[in-house]
């Protein structure tokens, strides 16, 4: 073996993690011998030549298909309470050296409080994309409207490899309401009651009725 060593090494299996220039064919038949590589982006290199105690053969360049693992770079959200955005490339990305981005599919797990869904389609959730489609614009993400913050797994697959499922960093903002708001919720809706329903002081039923009405959205506004 000849200029070995550029990102990973051969050990044999009675000396693991020691590295390894010279082996015989017999131990590559009783599957002794692996290769280890060091885990980088960069597909490995080296030479190999073959003797037989007398002749040595010249170098030669083995032919290697490498696979590099996807790279989450980007695993993000900052969303409000009840809102539908758009997931952008800032927010979720991976890079990866011989794949491009159709390629690459993103799986959601543990997903709560939310739904992830595509433009064309708002009314199925989705739980699988890939990145074309954020680069693209479609994919968004809606908040179930609830005071709790949404949470979900990602991982990331180029169809041979698919990475460890890592949490999103979410920022979660909740939408509080006043009771000065709601105050004035009740009023509008005293308001159009009156106008709508002809109430006057002769007719003190009707403003009973319309109270009943104001109490379920005042309930609504603060919860």
């Amino acid at each position: 073996m000849n200029n070995f060593g550029r990102w990973g090494l051969i050990d044999a299996y009675s000396a693991p993690s020691t590295a390894i220039t010279t082996f015989t064919q017999q131990q590559i038949n009783d599957e002794q011998i692996q290769f280890i590589h060091d885990g980088s982006s960069v597909a490995p290199s080296y030479m190999v030549s073959v003797s037989d105690g007398t002749i040595t053969t010249g170098p030669t360049t083995p032919t290697i298909k490498f696979d590099a693992t996807p790279t989450l770079v980007n695993n993000q959200l900052t969303v409000s309470q009840g809102q539908t955005i758009v997931i952008t490339p800032e927010m979720l990305s991976t890079t990866d050296v011989d794949n491009t981005p159709e390629h690459l599919t993103y799986i959601i797990t543990g997903l709560t409080h939310g739904k992830f869904i595509l433009i064309d389609a708002p009314n199925a959730a989705i739980t699988r994309f890939t990145q074309q489609q954020i680069n693209d614009g479609q994919v968004q993400f809606i908040q179930d409207g609830g005071t709790v913050a949404p949470s979900y797994m990602v991982s990331v697959t180029d169809g041979t490899i698919t990475t460890t499922p890592t949490a999103a960093s979410i920022s979660f903002t909740k939408i509080s309401v006043s009771n000065s708001s709601i105050s004035k919720a009740i009023l509008f809706a005293h308001t159009n009651y009156v106008k709508e329903n002809n109430v006057t002081k002769d007719n003190p039923k009707k403003i009973g009725v319309e109270q009943k009405k104001a109490e379920p959205m005042a309930r609504l506004l603060k919860n």
